[in-house]
């Protein structure tokens, strides 16, 4: 009897996690998506896209949209081994929040340009750098 009531309890309490983790995930895979990466992810599949011929982009479409459904699930992940769930939900505030919402409509531009400034940086320092090598 007791090993009965020690089962049933023990399959409560991994059902009442298994429910807790999936929301903790649903609320990270909205993060990511309220941080601007959908935009990113639309603009890589079109560029990527771009290969594809007329005739096959709506089925190249279908499939290539089909594909961020692992990819959230996977970046998902990456957050909950970074954040917490209650820091989850702070970050959400913040991303539905109007400046929030303004910093993620921001954030693929800002990646982009981020990215070039990174560049000239790099450059300058390997000049810098060969004028000090010998």
């Amino acid at each position: 009897m007791k090993n009965l009531l020690f089962t049933c309890l023990l399959l409560v309490v991994s059902f009442t996690q298994a429910q807790n983790k999936e929301a903790y995930k649903k609320d990270a895979i909205k993060l990511i998506k309220l941080t601007g990466a959908s935009s990113a992810f639309e603009a890589g599949i079109e560029q990527i896209g771009a290969v594809v011929s007329e005739k096959n982009k709506a089925k190249y479409t279908k499939k290539a949209e089909a594909s961020l459904v692992d990819l959230y699930d996977d970046m998902a992940d990456l957050y909950m081994e970074e954040f917490t769930q209650e820091e989850i939900k702070e970050l959400l505030g913040f991303y539905n929040s109007p400046i929030g919402k303004k910093f993620a409509s921001k954030q693929l531009e800002l990646t982009k340009k981020g990215v070039e400034l990174g560049k000239d940086w790099a450059t300058d320092l390997q000049n810098l750098a060969q004028r000090y090598q010998w």
